[in-house]
């Protein structure tokens, strides 16, 4: 939503006095959102001043990226996790996230396990799929394309590298959110 490259990239503002912040929360819950370096008396919410509305279940699992011999990601061992995770409680599961390997896959390579899990668990679990990157056109783009694919939430993170600013943060995730109608 008319980001500048200054807050794509995240960078540090001189005259910035807010420290930047070891927890950014966006989930909604009954207490201020807070951090050992961010204190607020602002409710926590999802992105953009709404709540989440649907639930994405109470176990979530991050799933890990089965790889071949090869280096591919193996989607037949994937769909088998995820099936074993479902039998053993998980009622939602995290597909690419930094448990996952998100940082060396590539879109095409997320995009097609967020597939694989979405057909996998055909309805009977919850998807997230992780879109999270430190570029904030990146993760919005990517966060387009996995909504496309069925998931039912995606999952962003912090800007990594980098030491944005709280208004930076927020901007970052305000434009993830904004790319979609799932909860972020």
């Amino acid at each position: 939503a008319g980001l500048s490259s200054a807050s794509r990239t995240c960078s540090n503002d001189p005259g910035e006095t807010t420290p930047w912040p070891d927890c950014f929360c966006v989930a909604p819950h009954a207490g201020p959102a807070t951090s050992p370096t961010r204190q607020t008396d602002e409710p926590a919410t999802a992105i953009g001043g709404t709540h989440v509305k649907a639930s994405l279940g109470t176990i979530l699992t991050a799933m890990v990226t089965p790889f071949a011999a090869d280096g591919a990601v193996d989607h037949e061992r994937l769909s088998t996790l995820a099936e074993h995770l479902l039998a053993n409680g998980s009622d939602g599961l995290v597909v690419a996230g930094t448990t996952g390997e998100s940082p060396t896959l590539t879109d095409a390579e997320k995009l097609a396990m967020f597939r694989t899990v979405v057909e996998t668990v055909a309805g009977r679990a919850t998807v997230v799929a992780g879109t999270g990157s430190n570029d904030t056109a990146h993760s919005v783009a990517l966060t387009r394309a996995a909504s496309a694919c069925g998931v039912d939430g995606v999952l962003a993170v912090v800007p990594y590298y980098n030491k944005p600013p709280d208004r930076r943060v927020r901007a970052h995730y305000q434009a993830g959110a904004a790319a979609t109608d799932l909860p972020a």
